[in-house]
């Protein structure tokens, strides 16, 4: 038996959750186009709500993966330190896009069946995480020696040396992500005899439906079943937003949606994202744009509770890369947000990020230089994904990408007792602690938005935030050092205990003096 859990091995877990009584099974968000259930589990009855998803991408199995471990343990009320189960409730949706997930696991069996031993799977994991490094290896030679073609473009352009600049340009090409499906890469490679009959036959509609897609677009390369990020109908449901790039360019006439929309990486630089397929196409252009019902059942549980005014976090599980995503991009302007409101909300993300990231670590024996990374980029500065909508319209949503270790779905399984075991311990520790000291995350960034406001007496600029952003990081790291060596005590509580332990000290002298 070995880490690995299949769609049906998932559900079974889920059951004996229930089973033992410990966690609730609420009525299911929603049911997916093809039948399967989306489910929603509570543990906690406080008037604080917090929402934890995981697999929004199916082929992101270690994100399922932690938040059932993440269930199992907050379970047991000795696990649970820090949270208070009476002030909060916990809303659960360990598998978000269950099609995806049964298609990227039923890809994973047929090359590690059930019944592998741990050690064997391990090594298979290790050498597709390996491939994974090595495609990424070649991605970044492949970038270095364009920059370096470019630099030589520009002087050859400036000498006006014809011959030069041709002899350049053939080079550059020569440097672009190879875009041929027949090409494949070398994750690919390794699942390359595995195709739609995978899908066990009782899951008929989403066999045929695979297998439709396949045959549509035979663009699309062979050994891609396990990356399937996608639900059933090839739509990411992280891609499917209304305010997502492609999608507004195809739909206003800007961009043929017989074109092709490539990713960038070079280990996903063969599939065409503009039509459905395994990962980042946010829509159908034949059947046209809709909202999955894997974003609606998401969506409609954290509008549920912003609107009861309970809805106090959001902590969106995905799978490699070991960061934090928390920052707002700008709002669009129909959803009439303010600005300060929008500025209140990046500098909540802010804190609460510090606190988690405090606790979490790629490496047990290194545990401060290996913490995870918060990004803070300003990026784009539009929203495009579903995610990017939920963060700029609700508090506290923060994305996490869990595995030090790369290569989706079983990469993160390469190394049990270093990368799993770690992304495990130290998430979970990290939850409890982010939110166990919410609260005072919450006061850091009402006090550094006020302090900001009374400065400037106006609303608050990019730059200004940025620069909070440092502050705010120093005061959080000060604050969560004390938190962990005092615990709960307050300042003048310890300088108290430290007075009445120098005057012990100074009559003990005195008694021995007498």
């Amino acid at each position: 038996m070995n880490k690995i859990m299949d769609y049906e091995q998932a559900e079974q877990r889920l059951e004996q959750m229930v089973a033992q009584g410990r966690i609730n099974q609420e009525e299911d968000l929603e049911t997916t186009t093809y039948g399967l259930p989306i489910h929603h589990y509570t543990i906690g009855n406080g008037s604080k709500e917090i929402v934890v998803t995981g697999a929004t991408h199916g082929c992101e199995i270690i994100s399922a993966d932690f938040v059932m471990n993440l269930m199992e343990q907050l379970s047991k009320r000795e696990n649970a330190d820090g949270i208070n189960l009476s002030e909060y409730k916990i809303h659960f949706i360990p598998i978000l896009n269950p099609e995806g997930y049964l298609i990227s696991t039923s890809a994973i069996r047929q090359i590690i069946p059930r019944d592998m031993p741990s050690e064997e799977a391990e090594k298979m994991c290790k050498e597709y995480y390996m491939r994974y490094i090595s495609d990424d290896a070649e991605a970044i030679k492949r970038n270095r020696e364009n920059a370096e073609l470019r630099k030589e473009l520009a002087k050859a352009e400036e000498e006006g040396n014809g011959e030069e600049i041709n002899r350049i340009q053939q080079r550059i090409q020569e440097t672009l992500p190879d875009r041929d499906p027949e090409h494949l890469k070398h994750f690919q490679e390794m699942f390359k005899g595995v195709d739609y009959t995978c899908i066990p036959e009782k899951y008929s509609g989403i066999r045929e439906r695979v297998r439709e897609i396949l045959t549509q677009y035979p663009d699309i390369p062979k050994g891609i079943l396990q990356i399937w990020s996608a639900n059933a109908n090839g739509i990411d449901p992280q891609a499917n937003s209304e305010y997502n790039d492609v999608i507004t360019r195809i739909l206003s006439g800007e961009l043929d949606p017989n074109d092709q929309v490539f990713k960038n990486n070079l280990r996903y630089s063969n599939i065409n994202s503009i039509h459905p397929g395994p990962i980042n196409c946010g829509f159908d252009p034949e059947r046209g744009f809709k909202i999955e019902p894997e974003i609606s059942a998401i969506a409609g549980l954290l509008q549920e509770l912003s609107e009861k005014g309970t809805l106090h976090s959001y902590f969106n599980y995905h799978g490699t890369g070991g960061v934090l995503y928390q920052r707002p991009m700008d709002a669009p302007k129909e959803l009439s947000i303010n600005l300060n409101e929008m500025w209140t909300r990046t500098l909540q993300n802010f804190s609460l990020s510090q606190f988690y990231a405090r606790r979490t670590y790629k490496n047990a024996n290194d545990r401060v230089h290996t913490r995870y990374r918060i990004l803070t980029g300003k990026g784009s500065g539009k929203v495009t994904s579903s995610n990017d909508l939920f963060r700029v319209k609700y508090p506290r949503d923060i994305l996490v990408e869990l595995s030090g270790m790369g290569g989706n779905p079983i990469g993160p399984y390469g190394d049990l007792q270093g990368n799993y075991k770690n992304l495990m311990d130290s998430n979970l520790e990290a939850f409890r602690f982010a939110v166990g000291y919410s609260d005072v995350s919450e006061k850091i960034s009402k006090a550094s938005y006020k302090m900001i406001q009374d400065k400037i007496k106006d609303e608050v600029s990019e730059d200004i935030v940025d620069e909070i952003y440092g502050i705010m990081g120093t005061a959080s790291k000060m604050l969560t050092s004390w938190l962990e060596k005092f615990g709960t005590k307050t300042r003048w509580q310890v300088m108290e205990e430290g007075i009445k332990r120098v005057n012990r000290n100074e009559t003990d002298r005195d008694e021995e003096e007498r």
